[in-house]
């Protein structure tokens, strides 16, 4: 079976958090981790910022998550984009 990732966003709201956006990445696991690396926030240290993202894998319920930032919405936007052109690349550019 092969495996597959995600990258899942959460929004701080006043009981914690909430998932309201998930980045399916049919792609290997090492392009999925390449990719969480490059997005913008702050590991442990940014508990205090509204927007949490996780790099998750999605086999089993429930979801393993295997690492996980904390951003700002500006960041977001940044990372969004670097999700996108990271997938686009993988069907479309690489061989």
């Amino acid at each position: 079976m092969n495996e597959a990732f995600g990258i899942v966003v959460d929004m701080r709201v006043c009981d914690g958090y909430i998932e309201y956006c998930r980045f399916f990445m049919n792609v290997g696991k090492d392009v999925a981790q390449d990719t969480f690396e490059q997005l913008l926030g702050l590991y442990d240290q940014g508990r205090d910022l509204p927007l949490r993202i996780s790099l998750v894998r999605l086999n089993e319920l429930p979801y393993e998550i295997l690492q996980v930032k904390y951003c700002r919405l500006d960041e977001l936007a940044w990372n969004c984009r670097v999700i996108t052109r990271e997938i686009f690349k993988f069907y479309n550019l690489e061989p």
